[in-house]
């Protein structure tokens, strides 16, 4: 998802999240409690935000199809002399 698209669902959720916290608030709308019931509605809301990021992100991404583990890398003056000259130095 992106662009547009993306821009939507994003203030679609913020609006969403507003709508909550006046709907906890209720008609007293007390400051004193805006921080504390948006920290509820954000918990509530978590999963759905973590969700929409989710597919904000795409996919993930493979990499030379590898796994490289940076153990096995051989820190020894042979070892640094081939990687300079792969490296072109």
């Amino acid at each position: 998802m992106k662009g547009e698209e993306a821009e939507n669902k994003v203030e679609s959720f913020r609006r969403t999240v507003r709508r909550q916290i006046l709907a906890e608030l209720g008609e007293e709308r007390d400051p004193d409690k805006l921080e504390e019931v948006a920290a509820e509605v954000w918990d509530e809301l978590k999963p759905l935000a973590e969700m929409i990021r989710g597919a904000l992100a795409g996919p993930a991404a493979v990499v030379s199809g590898k796994v490289r583990d940076s153990h096995q890398i051989e820190d020894t003056p042979e070892a640094r002399k081939r990687a300079r000259a792969k490296m072109g130095w």
